[in-house]
């Protein structure tokens, strides 16, 4: 029997619990700094990976869209995730050679940031649940303003997510 019910799986790693560890990736607190840094070293925006600015807003529809891109485009490359960067702009520096960090005051809150999850699941064809973004206080950000990283889990293996019905 390999239910739990029956006890086989009690004290081991269940198939499914194996999967959501491969499936995630977990950044500590100091580690998100660095990751921060990798991601607006590279050199151009990838098809993984996106920097926006959104310094105070950004519409939900448009989120939309970059999660169902992002994740299709995640699932064709193979990669565990991609990348929504709020709060940094899409230009290098070419005296650091970084993107600069503008900051983002957009969904301040838990609250707000779970409606926007809550949206996204909801019109998201199949359902594409999205994890709290990692939250950077950035030393060239202004007062209540942070970087957003957002991690875009991959679509489904021969499921491409759509937004509102339509493919991006």
């Amino acid at each position: 029997c390999l239910s739990r019910r029956c006890g086989r799986w009690r004290g081991r790693v269940t198939p499914i619990q194996r999967r959501r560890r491969e499936d995630t990736v977990s950044i500590s607190m100091p580690d998100s700094h660095t990751h921060l840094e990798t991601l607006r070293g590279l050199p151009t925006e990838t098809e993984w990976l996106e920097f926006k600015e959104a310094k105070n807003s950004f519409a939900v529809d448009d989120l939309g869209r970059y999660v169902s891109a992002l994740a299709n485009e995640a699932n064709f490359l193979g990669r565990d995730a991609s990348w929504l960067v709020f709060g940094v702009k899409n230009t290098l520096n070419p005296a650091t050679g970084l993107r600069p960090v503008v900051g983002s005051r957009f969904a301040p809150t838990a609250t707000e940031r779970n409606e926007i999850k809550r949206q996204i699941a909801a019109h998201t064809s199949p359902s594409l649940g999205l994890d709290d973004p990692l939250e950077v206080w950035h030393p060239d950000c202004s007062d209540g303003a942070r970087v957003l990283l957002w991690r875009i889990p991959p679509a489904p293996r021969g499921m491409p997510i759509a937004w509102k019905g339509h493919y991006y």
